[in-house]
């Protein structure tokens, strides 16, 4: 079975701060912890602690914040509005990489 996979748009907001949100489609495969960290696995690069925060957005969806590591990883490898393939390996742990070409 394969691990859920949320396409992540980078905004403006996301590309130049180190942050994104995980959408309602998601929710349910992320810690339902209000607050907790995140490792993330940056494709070409080492794995990084972010914060989730739940109170961040009024859904309640998780925002994920992975601050000037991320940020820099985003400006490296994509340009503004490209999408991210999310992959959700565990409530608490996500890869992050560029989609796969066909």
């Amino acid at each position: 079975m394969s691990n859920p996979v949320y396409f992540l748009t980078l905004w403006k907001s996301y590309y130049t701060k180190g942050f994104f949100n995980l959408g309602v489609e998601v929710d349910n495969e992320i810690c339902a912890e209000q607050r907790a960290d995140v490792i993330l696995h940056l494709e070409g690069a080492a794995p990084i602690t972010a914060k989730l925060n739940r109170t961040a957005n009024n859904n309640q969806t998780p925002r994920i914040r992975g601050g000037a590591v991320l940020r820099d990883w985003f400006a490296s490898n994509f340009t503004m509005y490209d999408v991210v393939a999310v992959e959700i390996l565990s409530g608490t742990e996500l890869r992050l990489a560029r989609l796969e070409s066909d």
